[in-house]
């Protein structure tokens, strides 16, 4: 386990945690899966801070902080109904929007009302909220139940920046979902309004998905893939029901307007925020 940040080490000590900060923001920023990131950061976390636990707790539409991800100093997950920790740090965090650690939380006055530090035996502990424009979307808290003396306040700095990286991936698999969701609604709207193709976007997405895998496409590339052809009929919408329902041929006219509908979806899926090669 490497050498917490608090410890002997001088610059070592600090060329450890900017390099540990770099490779939080990568992951945060190159991972397609915001869930599974959260498990390797905080792994890294555990390790770099020499401590026993690391979990990351997400608010709900209430506020109220729920746990994504808990990782053991073993880099195994920890179930919800597992992970103790004290309620009342967690509380005075997000009143606060200030981050707390103490070195010995169970001979420490300001936890003296907080049962469950005595409970949980909580020695080590550490606790640092993540704020988007102020507002506290979630905590980022460690401890370390078997040693005191762990952490520190140049391991706070570190646990608050890391949070801070956290609040931004966090924003953008929000928004990230949000587009997604838009697409689909899209696609919905446009299968709705042509009967005739109801379930085509369906299939050409599952086609599509099957032929990348077996192609080997990297994750990037597939995910854009789906959302292509998630959207490749949306231009449909600007299509008059009278074309797209007509039971018979279409006429020369009625097959040129039909013939627009590609340049008009592209039109239409412009100002969402989409690779180039999706558009």
């Amino acid at each position: 386990m490497t050498t917490p940040p608090d410890g002997t080490g001088g610059a070592r000590a600090e060329l450890s945690m900017l390099q540990l900060l770099l490779e939080v923001g990568r992951q945060f920023n190159q991972s397609l899966d915001f869930r599974a990131t959260l498990a390797t950061v905080m792994d890294r976390v555990v390790s770099a801070l020499s401590a026993e636990r690391a979990a990351l707790f997400l608010g709900d539409e209430d506020g109220e902080p729920q746990l994504a991800a808990a990782r053991g100093m073993d880099q195994t997950a920890i179930a919800a109904q597992d992970f103790r920790i004290s309620r009342g740090q967690v509380s005075e965090v997000i009143q606060t929007r200030k981050g707390v650690v103490s070195s010995n939380a169970m001979q420490d006055a300001r936890f003296a009302g907080f049962g469950s530090v005595a409970i949980n035996a909580l020695r080590s502990i550490m606790c640092a909220p993540i704020l988007y424009r102020g507002d506290v979307r979630g905590l980022v808290y460690v401890d370390n139940r078997l040693q005191a003396g762990i952490f520190g306040e140049a391991s706070l700095a570190l646990l608050s920046a890391i949070a801070e990286q956290a609040a931004g991936a966090i924003e953008n698999a929000r928004f990230d979902t949000m587009k997604r969701e838009l697409i689909v609604v899209l696609a919905n709207a446009i299968e709705a309004k042509d009967l005739y193709t109801r379930g085509h976007v369906e299939r050409v997405t599952g086609y599509s998905v099957a032929i990348g895998r077996a192609l080997g496409l990297p994750a990037a590339e597939m995910r854009d893939l789906e959302t292509a052809a998630v959207l490749h009929d949306v231009g449909k919408i600007g299509v008059p029901d009278a074309i797209l329902q007509k039971p018979g041929r279409l006429d020369p006219e009625e097959r040129a307007v039909m013939e627009r509908h590609s340049a008009l979806g592209e039109h239409l899926i412009t100002p969402i925020d989409l690779p180039r090669r999706v558009k």
